[in-house]
This record gives structure tokens, C-alpha cells and sequence, in this order.
């Protein structure tokens, strides 16, 4: 888990293993993809420790400067636009569609797809 990224591919790589490890979206019972619930979390929860976790997280959106989840992520140096990419794939692909999706991703970014070579299945 990351507290401070480092960089982008940093960011890609934990986000990417943690999905493909994980091979289920995070969502409610009423279908809602959630930032975390239980021992799930989508691609960019895996990204908040626990204790730093909000339930007012819950349903806001990252892009905005005013929700509780934008200032939490854009005061830890994140890239948001890479964010929104990776949760894009968590939220609207099928887990046998993200690896692919990653692919493109660490293209659109140019940055190494090394990491979805180890996490196979």
C-alpha cells in the first residue's frame, strides 16, 4: 500500500497487482462500486490505509476539488487523471478484461507493464 507515491508507475504497479490478485470488483449489494467494503477495495482504495478511510468517501467523486476523497488524494501528490484511468477499468470492465485494460493504460502513460507479467490467472 502506498502512503506517499513516489511516482506514477509506483502508483500503476500496486493498483495493478492489487486488482489482479483481488479478480472481483468492490461493489454493494446494490451494485455501487465502492472505495472499499470489507476486505475489498476498488483501485483506488487499495490505495487508502484503513485508518485514513472515510465513509464519506463513499459516492463522491475524485475529480472534484471539494469532496472529501479529491482533497485526501490530491493533498498526497497523487496524479488524479491516472486515478480516474485505473477506476475506470475497476469500475466498467470485467475482471478478465483489466489486465488488457492495464495494458493500455501503462501505454497511454508510458509506463512499464512489467508488473502484469507477475500476477498471472
Amino acid at each position: 500500500m502506498i502512503l506517499n507515491p513516489i511516482n506514477d508507475q509506483s502508483v500503476f504497479d500496486t493498483v495493478s497487482l492489487h486488482l489482479l490478485a483481488q479478480k472481483k470488483r468492490c461493489i454493494s449489494r446494490e451494485g455501487m462500486c465502492q472505495y472499499q467494503l470489507g476486505r475489498l477495495s476498488c483501485a483506488i482504495g487499495c490505495l487508502i490505509p484503513k485508518n485514513d478511510y472515510l465513509p464519506a468517501f463513499e459516492g463522491e467523486i475524485i475529480e472534484k476539488k471539494t469532496t472529501n476523497i479529491g482533497q485526501y488524494l490530491r493533498r498526497r501528490g497523487f496524479n488524479l487523471q491516472l486515478l480516474t484511468d485505473l477506476q475506470y477499468v475497476h469500475d466498467d470492465y470485467t475482471p478478465g478484461q483489466w489486465r488488457d485494460e492495464l495494458k493500455t493504460l501503462a501505454r497511454k502513460y508510458k509506463l512499464s507493464p512489467d508488473v502484469l507479467r507477475l500476477k498471472k490467472g
